[in-house]
Parts: structure tokens; sequence; C-alpha cells
């Protein structure tokens, strides 16, 4: 039997019969076949296998055509240069560029996004100058070369044969996991179906709800998630009090799973043919470290400005915690308000004092309240109340501070669309406690924030443009996205104190697989 793979798929299967004639020749199809290495494999009846051959297949078919056209060239010091990259299709494209001094580096052969793609990721061992059969029409014949000279690869046939296929030791990923315990219970006491709902909020603000189902081991997990930095975790076991006023929950500190162990690898390191270009621009970087010392201790007046806290916000500190102590809010002191209490509940007290939040009378105890056609979520003592006249029974002398919450309030139900409303009752010995321990909090550390690579801006006054440029990158990008909307992009950037010449290095790939690479020398 013969068999044919291509990137991990099967593309061809023959039955041959040896026992009648010694040679045997026929046909591949490769019209359909992208470019790349296809693996040839002889088994004998049993499924052993007794000779193998790679080939490559270059169609020419892998690469689409980007375009830089220079519209300002300055190789002066700390010049300003713009130029334009322009895709040939209207496909989306993902670019990657950097601009470095052209005398540090020529790497012309080394491995880049063809070769690695089309070559080297599917081979074992070394290839020496991977990009160079690539490069040119010629190295075509020593391409085969190197397929002749690269032995049995990817599966142990005899292994396959008997139904013994290689173990996973690596999970495919899925992004970020929480994960989290309930302490402060006994395992089996939690009951079924319990839910705990957990609202993640980002530096930026922004929240997320979440419900997690609770094991009855007090263990709980959500994976897929994807967030940045640090963030915030508020939890409450969904109407269940007795959890809230009981448990606590701790939270793993990081998001993704760290490997046990790192075995050390063989790393080829790239070789400089300029190494003397090198140790000049290293020369040049410790020669500004006294320049840029003397000038990152010239500081200004530092002024410290405080602001003493009004009555309201102590109270608002005192009473209010986790999530209910950010968000878009209006606080009303209902302690030091004498006229609070001639209101019958704090339904009569809100009407007319906030613009869209609607509170309407259904007779007795029973509200309608709403904001923005969508019903407004309540809390006393920041545990959620079901219906309005569970609130409305609560008499305005108990309570002492009410907090209006403007939609969307994503600690509610529903995303929140509604807003929200959070009563608190007076503490003291004669006053009514307060029920449970309200949201409380935890920290989740999730993916790096993205840093934006340094590039100077010499049309800007900056005292650290006073300190010597001897930047060897002039400028990268890792992102660079192109669409059919969108198929040019400007560049700009500034030279150095040192750099005579420019190497432009783009890469990228389209929606469709194909490469792009674009290389050039400006001087």
């Amino acid at each position: 039997m013969i068999l044919a793979q291509m990137h991990k798929h099967l593309i061809y299967v023959a039955k041959v019969r040896m026992d009648q004639t010694e040679v045997i020749s026929g046909n591949i199809p490769i019209d359909s076949l992208p470019t790349g290495t296809v693996q040839l494999t002889l088994l004998d009846e049993k499924s052993n296998p007794i000779a193998e051959r790679i080939i490559f297949i270059n169609k020419g078919d892998y690469s689409f055509n980007t375009s830089l056209e220079w519209h300002e060239k300055n190789l002066n010091k700390r010049g300003k240069n713009i130029f334009e990259i322009e895709i040939d299709d209207t496909l989306r494209t993902n670019l990657s560029i950097s601009i470095t001094d052209a005398q540090i580096t020529n790497n012309t052969g080394d491995d880049n996004i063809i070769s690695s793609l089309l070559l080297t990721s599917d081979l074992r061992g070394y290839i020496h100058n991977p990009y160079y059969y690539f490069s040119n029409n010629s190295a075509s014949h020593h391409l085969d070369l190197v397929m002749l000279t690269n032995g049995w690869r990817r599966y142990n046939w005899n292994n396959i044969a008997a139904a013994k296929y290689p173990e996973l030791r690596f999970p495919v990923e899925n992004n970020l996991t929480i994960k989290g315990k309930v302490l402060g219970i006994a395992p089996g006491q939690i009951p079924a179906n319990t839910t705990i709902v957990s609202f993640i909020q980002a530096k930026d603000s922004s929240t997320q709800m979440l419900t997690i189902p609770v094991t009855p081991k007090g263990e709980f997990e959500v994976v897929g998630l994807i967030f940045f930095d640090t963030v915030k975790l508020f939890y409450q076991f969904n109407q269940n009090n007795r959890l809230n006023r009981k448990t606590d929950v701790v939270y793993n500190p990081e998001a993704y799973y760290q490997p046990k162990f790192l075995n050390p690898v063989s790393l080829h390191l790239t070789r400089y043919t300029e190494q003397k270009r090198q140790q000049y621009f290293a020369q040049k970087l410790q020669e500004q470290v006294p320049e840029l010392n003397y000038i990152a201790k010239t500081l200004s007046e530092v002024k410290v400005y405080s602001q003493t806290k009004s009555r309201t916000q102590e109270l608002d500190k005192k009473y209010a915690s986790g999530l209910f102590q950010s968000g878009n809010s209006r606080t009303f002191n209902i302690i030091d308000d004498p006229m609070a209490t001639t209101r019958m509940n704090v339904f009569e007290y809100l009407q007319g004092k906030i613009a869209g939040l609607q509170i309407e009378s259904a007779g007795g105890f029973a509200y309608n309240v709403s904001w923005r056609q969508s019903p407004t979520a309540l809390f006393l003592d920041e545990m959620p109340m079901m219906e309005p006249a569970d609130m409305s029974h609560v008499s305005m002398s108990d309570v002492a501070l009410i907090k209006i919450f403007n939609p969307p309030f994503m600690g509610g139900f529903g995303n929140g669309a509604g807003g929200a409303i959070a009563v608190y009752t007076r503490k003291g010995g004669d006053d009514l406690a307060r029920r449970g321990k309200g949201l409380e909090t935890g920290s989740v550390v999730g993916y790096s924030v993205l840093k934006e690579f340094y590039s100077p801006d010499y049309a800007t006054h900056n005292m650290m443009h006073e300190v010597s440029d001897v930047r060897s990158t002039l400028y990268w990008s890792p992102y660079v996205l192109t669409d059919k909307n969108n198929k040019k992009i400007k560049i700009e950037f500034y030279n150095n104190d040192l750099s005579t010449s420019f190497k432009v290095i783009l890469e990228g790939i389209n929606e469709e697989g194909k490469l792009t690479r674009l290389e050039k020398i400006i001087q």
C-alpha cells in the first residue's frame, strides 16, 4: 500500500501487487494540492513501513503581492521618513513590519514566515538558510536534495497499525480559566444546583457578569474567557443568604495554567555578520547613560492636593462595599435628612428625584419600578430583593443611605438595563441588622497588556529628546491590518543619530492563508 499525506491530511492511497511484477508506476494528481511537503510511505500487507520519501510541491501559489512606496526619505540625523504600504487585492490581511539599521544584520537566507510555514516546520533537524530555496527558481533541485536527506518523520506506523496512538501531553488551550473554591462550609452541605454570580471588572471599569455552577465540593470553574491585566472579581451566591453570610470564596490568582516544568531546548542563534556594528550601537548606548540619568534627576516642583470627604462620601465608604462602591451613581444621605422620615417608604422618598426613574404605585405596598422601560434591580444591604413590595416594608427611620445606579448596572440581573436602587439600613444594636456580606471581591491576573513600541516624535518638544538617539530598531509594528476599504497604510518614523541606511522587512498572511514577504534596503 502507498500512502501520501500533506499537512497531516491523507491525500492519496493505492494498493499495489508486488508479487506479480518488480516495477509498478503510477501518477498522483497534484492539481488540487497547495504548495508544501508531501510524505510518501510504502507499507507491506501487515502495515509495516518499508520505505519512505518526501517531496516538495512548489506551484508558486503561496504568496500575494505587497508594494512599498517611499514618499519622503530622510537619512539625516533624526530625519522624518514617510512611506506607504499597498495590498493588491481586497482580502483581509495581517502584516508585520520592522525597520532597522541596515548595517547590523544580513540574514537574507535565514528562516522567515514563508520558509518556516512551508518547509522548516514540516521537517526535522536544522536546515541551513531555508529561505534560499524560495528565493530563486534555480534552487528547486537543491530543495529536492534537502527532501532526500530527511528520514522517517511524524508517525510510527507500527504503533498506528496496532492502534497505539500518541498521548496528547498538551491539550488544546481554551483561552483563560477562572477557578475558585468555597471555604467555611463542609463538602456536601452545599445545596444542589447552587450557582455563584461573579462580576468581572477591568481597570477601564468595563464589567462582565457570569453565572457559574458550584459543585457539591464547593469548587467552580469557567473557561474560554479573554481579559487583560488584573481584574477584580465580585461574587454573590444566587438567592442563598446562608452561603453569603457564612462562607468565603478564594480564586486562583492566575487565569492560565502554568507548566510544571520546562525542558531546556537548543536554540539556533542568529549569527550577525557585522558584530562590530552591534558593538558600536551598544557602546553609544552606554555613553548616553550618564546624560540620561542627569535628565531623569531634573524634576519640576511637585504639588500634592487633598480633598476632605463630605458626610455623604464618608457614609458611602462606611456602608457600600465591592461593586457597589464604583459605577455611575447618585447617593442620598438619609441619616442627616430630617424630612426623609416623613415619607412612608423608599419609593415615596425617591419619586421625582431621579430623571428617567419611573416609580408607580400598584396599590398597598406594591410598586412598579423601571428605568428606560426595563425593570430596576433592587438591593437591600447589597442583597437582591425579588419584589419591590419586600423593600417597601422597610421604614425610612431604619434607612441610612440610598444609592441610585444609572443603567446599565452589571450587578443587576438582565444586564442591569434598568439600573439599580441600593438601600442600606442603619448600623447599631437597636437598628435593623445588615443582611449578609454583600458582594465580596477577589482579583485574577489575565493576559499581559499589549505595549506599544516606542517611536519618538521629534516634531514635539520633550526633554528626553536631548539624549542621544542610538536605537538600532527604528520602527516596529506587529499588527498592520488591511481590507477592501483600507488597502493602503501610511507609516511615519524618525531616523536615529547614527544610521545612514535602513532595512525594511514586511511579512504577513491574508485570510486565504497566502503569505507575503518584502525586504528592502533604503540608502
